[in-house]
Formats: C-alpha cells, sequence, structure tokens
C-alpha cells in the first residue's frame, strides 16, 4: 500500500458546520475550540494544554484506511500517572 489515506476529508466550511451543531453541548462540557492557522503556534499551544492536564483532540486531512489506521486523527494527553 503506497498510501494510508484513502478515507474521506473535510472542508474547513464541512468541519465548521458540524462544530456550530453541536457548539451550545461542547461549550457546556468546558471544550474549547480553537483553529490556529500557525504550525509553530499549534505546536506550541497543543504542548502547553497537554502540560496543564488538558486533553486535545487533533484532527487533520484525509482519513487513513486499512488494517492498522487510526483515521488520522488523536487524542492527546499526559501519560503520565497522577497522584
Amino acid at each position: 500500500m503506497e498510501n494510508p489515506y484513502w478515507g474521506p476529508e473535510y472542508s474547513e466550511a464541512q468541519i465548521e458546520a458540524e462544530i456550530d451543531k453541536k457548539i451550545d453541548g461542547l461549550k457546556n462540557l468546558g471544550c474549547l475550540i480553537d483553529q490556529i492557522n500557525d504550525r509553530i503556534a499549534l505546536c506550541e499551544k497543543t504542548a502547553k494544554s497537554i502540560e496543564e492536564g488538558k486533553i486535545v483532540g487533533w484532527f487533520q486531512g484525509r482519513t487513513e484506511w486499512g488494517p492498522r489506521a487510526l483515521g488520522n486523527r488523536s487524542i492527546l494527553v499526559d501519560p503520565k500517572e497522577k497522584k
């Protein structure tokens, strides 16, 4: 397999429309939804959020396809045990 990214891809407009449908529920859960276009700023904010014990949902590009596909979506969290 030359390329695992054969799954669907969503435009920014499609993603925004889905978020808008669920925005009230997400805000009630304390979720922050932010779009950051600068890659360095995005990585810095993500690292800081994880360091603060927050959970980050990462969504980008086409979804993967195949036996070990993760969908090109990730849930990022600090794996250290909190005491």
